[in-house]
């Protein structure tokens, strides 16, 4: 049985609220002396920021993530690369914004060179992978056109000038544990309906 908010694809179990990959959670207290959270995001044995979460502070949320480290940059990379050899213009990481001031850096952001489409992919490696609070924000609006828009001069090469509002984008999250698995890829409107 799955929880609320959580989705079930091939046997994995991605979930819709911030969760820590390869973390560590304990409880503590906030500056104020009430109960609040403690997430310490590791990666390869490192350990990542610290991040307090006030349970009692509705705009407070887990902002670090287990970040994945050089596989998930080798993947981004190769993907790419792929693209690139392809005729497809690329840009890796430019940020993307709701006109409310929330943001969020794809990975891999495309233009179809044959149809002019656009698109987005986020590439999520490791076990039980998860998305930013920005991700969460920024992705369901994918698909809206004029409800984001660029932040970024990189993408200004696609014709998009900063602050330009952006125009209904596919979003598509290639999700590959590890080099021996082989990658699954879904709509990112799977995980924000």
């Amino acid at each position: 049985m799955m929880a609320a908010g959580e989705i079930r694809l091939s046997g994995t179990t991605m979930r819709r609220m911030p969760v820590l990959a390869q973390s560590q959670i304990d409880t503590g207290p906030s500056a104020d002396g009430t109960p609040a959270i403690v997430a310490t995001a590791q990666s390869g044995g490192a350990t990542g920021a610290t991040v307090w979460n006030d349970p009692n502070d509705a705009t407070a949320g887990i902002i670090a993530v287990g970040y994945q480290g050089s596989y998930h940059d080798q993947v981004v990379a190769q993907i790419t690369n792929d693209m690139l050899a392809a005729g497809i213009q690329v840009a890796n990481g430019p940020t993307i914004c709701l006109t409310g001031g929330l943001c969020a850096r794809p990975d891999i952001f495309a233009k179809d060179p044959k149809f002019g489409g656009l698109m987005v992919i986020e590439v999520k490696t490791g076990q039980n992978p998860t998305f930013t609070p920005g991700q969460m924000a920024v992705y369901p609006h994918l698909d809206a056109p004029g409800s984001l828009y660029s932040a970024s001069p990189q993408l200004s090469a696609f014709g998009i000038a900063q602050g330009q509002s952006l125009p209904a984008i596919l979003g598509l999250l290639w999700l590959q544990t590890n080099g021996a698995t082989q990658p699954q890829i879904y709509p990112l409107s799977a995980f924000f309906p």
